[in-house]
């Protein structure tokens, strides 16, 4: 079916001058150096009009231009324009299905004047430009057809007197399109006929090829040497690369030295011969540098740490894997031109630091293998911030994306009495880093294979169940349970010393969305986590983030910003909000109807704030985290909006609403993408979010009691904890009397009320559904 013109892209004519201009600029500029800069400008200028229009256009352009012009001139537009589908697929900005296609419609227009009668050998050409681009856009089968139909042409004689180099390109080229058919086909037997097929070709090529040609003949040559690879031959392939490299010299092509230095390097490592092989790798990276080539050296570091993890070669694995690493670091994916190409990326570089992680640890060198830990989440974070086009207040340029070192981990615990458990899920097993001032400073637990699987199968259970919201919340406390004893918890806590009485999670991936301080302790019934450090519990998605929480000094906490039940209909945000503003002399509260989005992101008020409390709506959205929301009076507020508030006078942000702890636990990376980050990069010290959907009346009694502590002078962490404590353990009885200081007698009766229906001596708020809910990130 005819693809539909897009009416909103380019006019017309903006399409046609744009390609006017490029022919112009090939006509004229008779310099091939000159003539591909001036174009290539030219199509940056113009990436807007290259997009899926473009081909239609350049179709329409060149058919009414050439039926215009006598045969003379048609053959010189022609040339053109086979010429700027060269400079086309070469210019790397472009979106390879929008470039292929522009190529394959030129190349077409293009072979209807310049014909196997009129211009044998410029068809010649034409035709295996157009079988590559068939097959870059991965249609095989016709690259293949193309190609074949091209070598039937003329007889093999009238192509070895008059056309040997095209000859021996068509071969090349249906070599590789074979070479790629076999790398998808299902069958066992049909890949291996495509893969000698494409065995034949590159040796017919090389019958016409000398080193005459040898920038060619090289070529072919490494991809023969592909192709004895794939087929075990790797005797052959290695001596084929030898004498690829009598052309490929390191002075006169010292880039395609280097890759054949790689490609020689895994030659080796298939014959089990590592030596050879890690000098190969060596070779290669004296020239692909982190710098000057990120994708070739982020390719050959990954191949040769790969090379030597596998041998058990750790230090040598460590040193691949790390220049590895500086290539991905250095340039944050710059090369990689689409979104998926930059999701291949992301998810190689995953499996890199997975690696150097695993062989850090093995080698026994624990502080780099949390440093390495803490690089893989700060690259993840940056570059979605990248993205956004934005940039945590507070952070310099040259720190984002750097990691934390050791020394800087351990000064982030105050005293002797302070620890840090950091998890870190591998691709096997999962890992927890216990850190505390005392010897040994940094120890590691390791869990089994079979743990992580029983991880996953409780995650799945837990996540399924989630919408089942009865089922779910009667089900947590005993889930809890299980979750301790799969996560070891009483194995990391002989880690921890018995002196310590606080302490910080630096959770990974799923963990992040866990009530970790809720887990239960080993033989003691009744107490979690919270009850053996009654100096806090705190969370921070890394370390690193810890320490930017940890630098905003912000000693004020006199004037509170608040949000009160937007939406009017839950029913115990109003109690919440009344009550806690009376702890506050400088207070701005907008309640109900007066919650807009444009009375809070335009509020000077928010600006200098130094608690921001919302008592809403809230909602994540795992399929679109940016696109998740609190719920305001008339609209909501998006996470990608928050990111772009000023609070870099709060040192409290509290979100009292549903789901404000979750992250975007879809995602391969471990981007902790949610409202706790997004708040964090708009400049508060601390957060305290939920971690599922709250009960309306719990979280209001929370959040007083929460408040009563935090003006007390207590710090986040044992404000909320003390309060969570308190909840969990507080009779009806209790709950009556304490009801009492309530400011607003219609709060006091409407609390009654329901108390009433309790028995005195019940806990009412006994199951962690209703106090485990919240946790303190940050300071």
């Amino acid at each position: 079916m005819k693809k539909e013109f897009d009416q909103r892209k380019p006019s017309c004519k903006a399409y046609y001058d744009f390609l006017n201009s490029a022919l112009s600029k090939i006509r004229h500029i008779t310099d091939t150096k000159q003539q591909k800069k001036a174009v290539h400008r030219l199509l940056e200028d113009n990436l807007d009009k290259l997009d899926d229009n473009f081909p239609q256009m350049l179709r329409s352009w060149a058919r009414g231009k050439l039926l215009t012009v006598d045969r003379e001139e048609a053959q010189r537009i022609a040339r053109n324009l086979n010429n700027f589908c060269n400079h086309i697929a070469q210019f790397p900005k472009i979106k390879p299905e929008n470039k292929w296609e522009i190529v394959i419609t030129g190349y077409e227009e293009a072979t209807e004047v310049l014909t196997s009668e009129s211009s044998p050998q410029e068809w010649l050409t034409l035709q295996n430009g157009l079988g590559i681009a068939y097959r870059n856009q991965g249609w095989i089968d016709k690259a293949i057809t193309t190609l074949e139909s091209a070598l039937e042409r003329y007889s093999l004689d009238v192509f070895r007197s008059k056309f040997p180099y095209e000859w021996a390109n068509i071969q090349d080229s249906l070599g590789n399109a074979y070479h790629r058919r076999s790398e998808i086909q299902e069958d066992k037997q049909q890949e291996l006929h495509d893969v000698d097929l494409a065995l034949t070709c590159y040796k017919e090529a090389l019958r016409n090829t000398s080193k005459h040609k040898f920038y060619e003949w090289a070529q072919t040559k490494q991809n023969l040497c592909c192709v004895y690879c794939k087929l075990g031959k790797t005797a052959e392939a290695i001596t084929c690369y030898k004498q690829v490299l009598e052309v490929y010299t390191e002075e006169t092509f010292p880039h395609e030295w280097a890759q054949i230095q790689h490609n020689l390097g895994l030659a080796y490592s298939y014959q089990n011969n590592i030596d050879e092989a890690i000098d190969c790798f060596r070779l290669a990276l004296k020239i692909l540098t982190p710098t000057v080539y990120p994708e070739h050296c982020f390719q050959t570091g990954r191949d040769f740490g790969n090379v030597a993890f596998k041998a058990n070669r750790w230090q040598e694995a460590i040193e691949g894997y790390g220049i590895a690493i500086e290539a991905v670091e250095q340039q944050r994916c710059i090369w990689a031109k689409t979104d998926s190409q930059r999701q291949k990326i992301q998810e190689e570089a995953i499996h890199v630091y997975i690696c150097i992680v695993k062989a850090c640890i093995n080698n026994g060198q624990i502080t780099k293998a949390i440093e390495y830990v803490e690089r893989s989440k700060a690259r993840n974070l940056v570059e979605h911030l990248t993205s956004l086009n934005l940039d945590p207040k507070g952070v310099s340029k040259d720190k984002q994306g750097k990691g934390i070192l050791f020394q800087e981990i351990e000064a982030l615990l105050p005293d002797k009495k302070t620890a840090l458990i950091e998890w870190y899920i591998l691709d096997d097993i999962f890992v927890a880093f216990i850190i505390n001032h005392q010897s040994p400073g940094i120890s590691i637990w390791q869990s089994s294979p079979k743990d992580l699987e029983d991880f996953t199968s409780w995650w799945n259970e837990y996540l399924q169940d989630y919408d089942s919201r009865k089922a779910w919340r009667d089900c947590l406390a005993s889930r809890l349970n299980r979750l301790a004893e799969i996560l070891h918890l009483d194995e990391i806590l002989t880690h921890v010393p018995d002196t310590c009485d606080r302490i910080t999670l630096i959770p990974h991936q799923r963990l992040h969305v866990l009530p970790l301080h809720a887990l239960p302790l080993p033989n003691e019934k009744g107490k979690c986590l919270l009850d053996k450090f009654p100096r806090g519990v705190n969370y921070a998605p890394s370390c690193q983030v810890l320490q930017l929480a940890q630098g905003r000094k912000r000693p004020d906490f006199t004037h509170l910003f608040a949000i009160q039940n937007p939406t009017e209909d839950l029913k115990y945000s109003d109690i919440e909000v009344q009550a806690i503003k009376e702890y506050f002399h400088s207070k701005h509260i907008l309640v109900k109807g007066d919650a807009t989005k444009s009375a809070i992101i335009d509020n000077q008020q928010l600006q200098s704030a130094h608690l921001v409390h919302f008592s809403c709506h809230g909602r994540f959205k795992f399929d679109k985290p940016l696109k998740s929301a609190l719920h305001l009076a008339d609209c909501k507020i998006v996470l990608a909006e928050i990111f772009n508030l000023d609070l870099s006078q709060c040192r409290l942000v509290t979100l009292s609403a549903c789901e404000t702890g979750f992250s975007d636990i879809l995602s391969v990376t471990d981007e902790y993408i949610g409202f706790t980050y997004a708040f964090l990069v708009s400049g508060t010290a601390s957060i305290v979010c939920s971690l599922w959907r709250v009960n309306d009346l719990s979280t209001a009694l929370l959040m007083i009691q929460f408040y009563q502590n935090l003006k007390s002078g207590l710090t986040v962490p044992i404000a909320l904890n003390a309060a969570q404590v308190w909840l969990r353990d507080v009779t009806t009885e209790q709950l009556q009397q304490w009801a009492k200081q309530l400011p607003n007698a219609n709060h006091r009766r409407q609390l009654k009320v329901y108390l009433s229906k309790q028995s005195p001596n019940t806990k009412p708020f006994e199951s962690p559904y209703h106090w485990a809910a919240f946790c303190a990130i940050g300071q």
